[in-house]
């Protein structure tokens, strides 16, 4: 079952010092340094194909503008084309998580995207050519269903 983190849950861990980096510093009125957010709920009415594997997924309790950014100017748009969502997956905002130090244990926490290619290279006998990754941990990774 799918659990959804409230926003004072939130802003419980990031006073903490326990929240992602890339959480975009969603403060208490609902609102980020992108613009207000929508809330993962508004980006599954258009983008159920996302939404059904990210719920069941690792990132579930990782709201959709964590890593995308403010989408209220996005889902509320009723034109096209909408204004633009960032689509990452660069290695500088998962290891912002899931780097060395990060609170992010599971799955383990990687040092630098050099590491990790090294790691994939000798353990798993699969060469990936770094130039043509560009380090975007999408190549190899869907970040919606991560389990």
């Amino acid at each position: 079952m799918a659990r959804s983190l409230s926003l004072a849950a939130w802003l419980l861990f990031a006073a903490a010092g326990f929240a992602c980096a890339p959480a975009r510093g969603v403060g208490q009125d609902g609102t980020s340094s992108g613009g207000p957010l929508a809330g993962s709920a508004s980006c599954a009415a258009c983008h159920l194909d996302h939404h059904r594997p990210w719920s069941a997924g690792g990132h579930q309790e990782v709201p959709c503008e964590t890593c995308h950014g403010a989408g209220l100017e996005h889902s509320l748009a009723t034109g096209e084309p909408r204004p633009p969502m960032q689509l990452p997956g660069q290695a500088d905002l998962c290891l912002s998580c899931h780097g060395q130090g990060a609170f992010v244990s599971s799955p383990p926490q990687v040092g630098s995207l050099e590491e990790h290619l090294r790691h994939v290279s000798e353990k798993h006998v699969t060469r990936i050519d770094a130039g043509k990754v560009a380090g975007r941990c999408v190549f190899c990774h869907d970040p919606h269903s991560l389990e």
